[in-house]
């Protein structure tokens, strides 16, 4: 690859869970908004477009979710969860508070469709004529625009997941090579990273690691150590050398970034993609999940990195705490020397997704003094794309 002098973008964040949040229907409808002088709503005209809208992509027949919202029976079966579930706002899943910076593609519901749905709900949930109009005006939804195929991850088989637990974590090794050269062949810069799920009844999330050159073989070594495609794992691909590169859940969108941006791969590594297999609608058919990779046309200005600070377990804030607290600190020096890092001039600080903890202080220290952001909120997917709190360096 040519030299060429570039900046280096480090995403420092609070690494989660990816989850779909369900619940199970309740017996009382929450009545608290009913206004008896509300005009009655009905399904066709006010409900329908707002849950095509906010839900359809995660509850629809053959999805992932427990419940599917896009017939009217369905939905007013599940009226009561529904009622409590947008009450507190559990959905539609979007953790990210409007105390921090706005983000792109955000899911959460506006207050006026959150009325009208509470309301039609609290009506009784009419059907209304089934050639009526509808009522409710939305904005587009704004999506990125899909990734071009310059590399497919494909797991190679149908995989058929383990139905003796409630969940499948399955790792798959891909090497992108060819037979008399394996890895990479060359250095590539990644733009977007697109998730196809195959079977969506139980494909929960998704994450693609990076596996360098220098520990590829270790990779294929644990997978040809269990019988079947892939090999079992939890968390990380559980091997060395390895970076994430892309993560997606369930309602997820393409992965991409800017123009200017994009994550070095390395020439020879491999690529391992694990799967978390959701079973509970789980009905004998396998999954074979791809995964799309477009690469920047050339080396751009910003290097993407990204590098977790703390997993689920090390959150040591009790559940309802308002004055829970801790620190967790994050030397910028150390981390440069770990990741070999040349020329850094940006950090930029993000969360994603954890539901133990609702609000982020980030406290920077540099040759200026400390500096303090307070409602840096718990920043669900797509973060990396709306630069939260950056530094130079």
């Amino acid at each position: 690859m040519t030299a060429h002098t570039r900046r280096v973008s480090l995403l420092l964040g609070l690494a989660g869970v990816l989850f779909s949040a369900c619940v199970d229907p309740g017996k009382n409808t929450d009545d608290s908004h009913m206004m008896s002088d509300e005009p009655l709503l009905t399904y066709t005209q006010d409900a329908k477009p707002l849950l095509d809208h906010y839900c359809a992509d995660c509850h629809a027949a053959g999805g992932i979710a427990p419940i599917t919202l896009t017939d009217h029976a369905s939905v007013k079966a599940a009226a009561s969860a529904i009622a409590k579930s947008v009450t507190h706002d559990r959905m539609p899943p979007w953790l990210p508070t409007e105390q921090g910076v706005d983000l792109r593609y955000a899911r959460r519901m506006r207050p006026e469709d959150k009325q009208r749905l509470l309301t039609w709900l609290q009506q009784g949930a009419a059907l209304g004529p089934a050639d009526a109009p509808p009522r409710v005006v939305l904005p587009p939804r704004v999506r990125p625009a899909p990734a071009r195929q310059d590399l497919l991850l494909d797991i190679g088989d149908t995989y058929q997941p383990g139905a003796k637990s409630a969940d499948d974590y399955r790792c798959f090794v891909i090497d992108p090579g060819s037979p008399t050269q394996a890895g990479l062949p060359e250095a590539k810069y990644l733009r977007a990273g697109e998730v196809l799920p195959d079977n969506k009844a139980i494909v929960h999330h998704v994450v693609v690691f990076e596996i360098d050159a220098a520990h590829a073989a270790d990779a294929k070594a644990k997978d040809a150590a269990e019988s079947g495609p892939g090999y079992t794992c939890f968390g990380g691909a559980g091997v060395a050398g390895s970076q994430i590169t892309l993560a997606w859940a369930v309602g997820g969108e393409v992965n991409r970034l800017a123009d200017n941006q994009g994550t070095l791969l390395n020439k020879g590594s491999v690529f391992v993609v694990q799967l978390h297999y959701n079973l509970a609608n789980y009905r004998g058919v396998g999954d074979r999940t791809r995964v799309r990779f477009e690469f920047a046309p050339t080396p751009p200005e910003y290097d993407v990195r990204y590098l977790p600070l703390l997993y689920p377990p090390g959150v040591q804030i009790k559940a309802g705490d308002p004055q829970a607290n801790q620190v967790i600190a994050a030397p910028v020096s150390q981390i440069l020397k770990f990741l070999k890092l040349p020329g850094l001039t940006e950090v930029t600080l993000g969360s994603n997704g954890t539901n133990d903890v609702d609000n982020f202080d980030w406290t920077i220290t540099h040759g200026a003094g400390p500096t303090t952001h307070p409602g840096v909120a718990n920043n669900a997917t797509n973060d990396r794309q709306n630069g939260h709190t950056t530094h130079d360096y």
